[in-house]
């Protein structure tokens, strides 16, 4: 079981027994793993200021959601470097928005998920909470060289200078090597599903297009590009019998492939990205009607980069030849954007990239 040795740290807030027995044989498979269970928030805090903890599994039917949210908040206001997991139970009426933006939720997991999972995301957010750790420390070790630093600027200003044109292109460098990184993930992710090579980079193009004609910052159009390239992500996650498959998807292969956009978020949130690119890939499927996954969400709670994003993959799958279709003619998939305009798709969204010249998008047919 993936990084499983590093869970040490971890504790549990729940009164579920079927999930605290799923705790319980991850206790008994780990000797490492050794988990405190509490029953309440009261607890929870009384053991946070005494123990040390890496991170905190919070069962979202353990209270009302107000009560959850304000507590994470409590969490990352007073031991920030405890990672933050949502068990998601019965009641799955909670604002994920709200609780994602308000009380900052690192991980997402399912009480119905199996071993593997749940301990996969678990040692996850104990290897968060440790990476922030080591930053806390780099940082403050950064701020004393700092202050030395200022000190020499005052005798070697023209030195430094020099020195800033170096870092300047230093700074060009990282930049360039982030790409180069979001390619070769994206590269990885299409390995898996040669059926749809080179679609990540054209739907990147597509959110960058769209996003220049909505006067996006530059910023906003990186993190565009980065959400368009690695979107599909989380299809690493997914089966290649399921992604290769000709035929229609049965009921079970079709959840299966839903969870695509939460493995992605998962994989991506603890990365730190100048943009929210994990919201906007956990999101991209979600309908403007609210009936699309994985959390119903519709209209503006759903983030303009998501938005975005959901119509340029569309149009770039319309426009795709597949093993088991044609493609669509780049009028006919505009059409389809446009009838499915105010259902499944952002009708701003929807109207502005109707009105892009096509020619501009270099579309292979």
């Amino acid at each position: 079981m993936i990084g499983a040795q590093t869970m040490k740290n971890v504790m549990v807030i729940s009164q579920d027994p079927v999930f605290l027995d799923k705790i319980d044989t991850l206790r008994s498979r780990f000797t490492s793993f050794s988990p405190a269970i509490v029953t309440s928030f009261e607890d929870a805090i009384t053991s946070f200021a005494t123990g040390t903890y890496q991170c905190a599994l919070v069962d979202n039917d353990l209270y009302d959601n107000p009560t959850i949210i304000l507590f994470f908040q409590d969490i990352k206001m007073l031991w920030p470097h405890v990672s933050r997991v949502l068990v998601l139970g019965q009641d799955q009426s909670m604002d994920l928005v709200e609780a994602i933006n308000n009380a900052d939720i690192q991980r997402i997991l399912n009480k119905s998920w199996d071993l593997e999972k749940i301990s996969a995301i678990v040692s996850d957010a104990s290897e968060a909470a440790d990476v922030w750790q080591e930053l806390k420390k780099v940082k403050k070790l950064a701020t004393v060289n700092n202050q030395e630093l200022l000190v020499l600027n005052r005798l070697l200003e023209d030195q430094i200078i020099t020195q800033t044109d170096e870092i300047i292109k230093i700074n060009n460098l990282l930049s360039s090597s982030l790409f180069a990184t979001v390619r070769a993930f994206s590269q990885a992710v299409e390995a898996k599903d040669q059926l749809t090579r080179g679609h990540s980079e054209r739907v990147a193009q597509l959110c960058v297009e769209i996003g220049k004609k909505m006067q996006l910052s530059q910023e906003e159009l990186n993190g565009l590009y980065i959400a368009g390239t690695l979107h599909d992500v989380g299809k690493i996650g997914i089966s290649e019998l399921i992604l290769q498959k000709n035929g229609s998807l049965s009921d079970e292969e079709f959840d299966s492939v839903r969870e695509h956009p939460l493995i992605g978020y998962n994989i991506l949130n603890p990365i730190p990205f100048e943009w929210h690119v994990a919201k906007v890939v956990l999101q991209h499927h979600e309908y403007f009607n609210g009936k699309g996954y994985p959390y119903h969400l519709s209209g503006d709670e759903i983030c303009l980069g998501a938005r975005i994003l959901h119509v340029a993959d569309a149009y770039e799958a319309m426009t795709s030849n597949r093993p088991y279709r044609k493609a669509m003619s780049i009028q006919g998939a505009l059409d389809e954007l446009e009838r499915n305009s105010g259902s499944q798709f952002d009708p701003d969204v929807v109207s502005l990239f109707t009105h892009l010249s096509i020619t501009q998008f270099g579309k292979k047919n």
